[in-house]
């Protein structure tokens, strides 16, 4: 887990204690009776995401036993045979167009949203998860980027490496992620003015794009490059080719935009799990490429 989402753990526990919570002291019958009082108020996810948050800050204040108890609590509202409504979700937008992304990039230039730039160019050509985005290491040209997402059994996800053949979109994307890792501000602060600057540059619209937004856009434009299955969980940091018929359209996106090499070296990719009831079939028929690996994917031979 990364600083940056340790720390947003840690925010939205204290938030729950606060406004939750009330006067009620600090423990864990109380914090499963205000969980479930409040399971209403939260979409599925987002309840899913307070309980792994609560249970972090739990355990980092030395109560294990707790901690799992809470990470065991069941959803009252998503609970078998439950007669809750659960609250509706929020309807993403997830096709992003290449002049969308640059009027983006100008309106953060002329607002000075300098930091929103940044996350914008790292995002748009190498897509990653906001709380990945200063876990970024560049080494040799190539971008080390630490996987953030957990699974259920609490280890991290896949770590990947990308390689951008383009030199001056390299150097761009670069000088994005060193300028953002400099920056004081946190990712949450950055994704919040993103949200509003989006606004601001279409109020006519009912719905805005966000950094995800762009995360989907960027497995569309994967999915139509003729990429292997494994190869697009791989690049987008997910440990299973299941997670990825949740991002992304083939139909929306747009290839030889991404300046990224077809595939990194075999040998790691053999942590990317392809489950047999995986509809990665419908991925090569929508894409029409069979992929075959250049001579570039090829593992490396050991020096002797």
């Amino acid at each position: 887990m990364t600083p940056e989402t340790e720390k947003r753990y840690q925010q939205l526990a204290n938030h729950f204690y606060t406004t939750k919570l009330l006067e009620r002291p600090l423990s864990t019958s109380a914090i499963l009776k205000a969980l479930a009082e409040s399971a209403q108020d939260y979409r599925p996810n987002t309840f899913r995401k307070l309980k792994n948050a609560i249970s972090f800050d739990v355990r980092a204040r030395g109560y294990a036993g707790a901690a799992e108890k809470i990470l065991r609590f069941v959803n009252p509202v998503t609970a078998p045979q439950s007669t809750m409504k659960p609250k509706a979700k929020l309807k993403l937008v997830k096709s992003v167009s290449e002049d969308e992304f640059e009027k983006l990039l100008e309106h953060f230039q002329k607002a000075e949203c300098y930091d929103e730039f940044c996350a914008l160019v790292i995002v748009w050509y190498l897509g990653v998860r906001p709380c990945e985005m200063r876990a970024i290491h560049i080494i040799e040209g190539r971008f080390h980027i630490r996987g953030a997402k957990q699974s259920h059994e609490g280890t991290r996800g896949a770590d990947r490496v990308l390689e951008i053949d383009d030199e001056h979109i390299r150097d761009v994307v670069e000088e994005a992620i060193t300028l953002l890792k400099n920056s004081a501000r946190s990712i949450g602060a950055i994704r919040d003015c993103f949200r509003k600057q989006c606004r601001s540059l279409w109020p006519r619209r009912k719905r805005h794009p966000t950094m995800k937004s762009f995360r989907h856009q960027f497995g569309s434009n994967l999915k139509i490059s003729g990429r292997a299955p494994d190869v697009i969980a791989y690049m987008m940091g997910h440990q299973s080719t299941r997670s990825i018929e949740k991002y992304g359209d083939a139909r929306k996106g747009f290839s030889g935009k991404l300046g990224l090499k077809a595939a990194p070296y075999h040998q790691e990719l053999s942590s990317v799990r392809t489950p047999a009831r995986c509809k990665t079939p419908m991925l090569h028929r929508l894409s029409g490429v069979q992929h075959v690996p250049a001579a570039h994917e090829k593992a490396p031979q050991k020096l002797s």
